[in-house]
């Protein structure tokens, strides 16, 4: 589903950009130590700045993905990947893929009053008989409510984190030489027990 033009607009992705490209490549090599099958292709979904992509085609594996942000999606392109500009629901994955990732609860995310994108991809991913390795993860029922700032940088950043019933809702505003971007994120919280 579409969240609009600014999620993730550019101040914010190459924040995301520049904090997820340090903090998980423990992560992605596990993640590529399971993809073991012979002719593994991965596709990852809402691949952002394309690190996890990047990192599993350093080891060998083709790999494709989509994500909705253009500013993400311009940027993987810039690495040389193969990444369509398309929502989670509206990704096409193709037929010879053997894994598929989806990471940083991308399939808890939903427009104002609809469902997240999860039980669409699950559904469609599950129907590909050579998909032997699926990952992705959930906002689970600890989430807390959060407000942070950093304020002595440039960019500036500010995150507030309320909750609603079952959905996760945050407002992040950014500050990059005076002009700012503001964009408001909606997750569904889910327990394991749902998927």
């Amino acid at each position: 589903m579409d969240h609009g033009p600014a999620f993730y607009g550019k101040t914010f992705a190459q924040i995301h950009s520049d904090g997820y490209a340090r903090t998980d490549c423990d992560v992605f090599g596990a993640l590529c130590d399971q993809i073991t099958e012979p002719n593994a292709r991965l596709f990852d979904i809402a691949c952002g700045e394309v690190t996890s992509l990047s990192y599993a085609s350093h080891r060998g594996i083709p790999v494709a993905g989509c994500d909705q942000s253009l500013a993400f999606v311009e940027t993987a392109r810039q690495h040389g990947c193969v990444v369509a500009h398309a929502t989670a629901a509206k990704s096409e994955i193709p037929q010879d893929t053997t894994a598929v990732t989806a990471l940083g609860e991308v399939l808890c995310y939903h427009a104002p009053g609809s469902r997240p994108d999860l039980d669409i991809v699950l559904a469609r991913v599950s129907s590909m008989p050579k998909v032997s390795f699926l990952a992705f993860d959930i906002i689970g029922p600890t989430i807390t409510p959060r407000d942070f700032s950093v304020t002595d940088t440039n960019p500036q950043m500010s995150f507030r984190t309320r909750i609603d019933g079952r959905t996760m809702i945050r407002e992040i505003e950014t500050i990059l030489d005076g002009q700012i971007e503001i964009e408001t994120h909606y997750q569904q919280i889910m327990h394991p027990d749902d998927v």
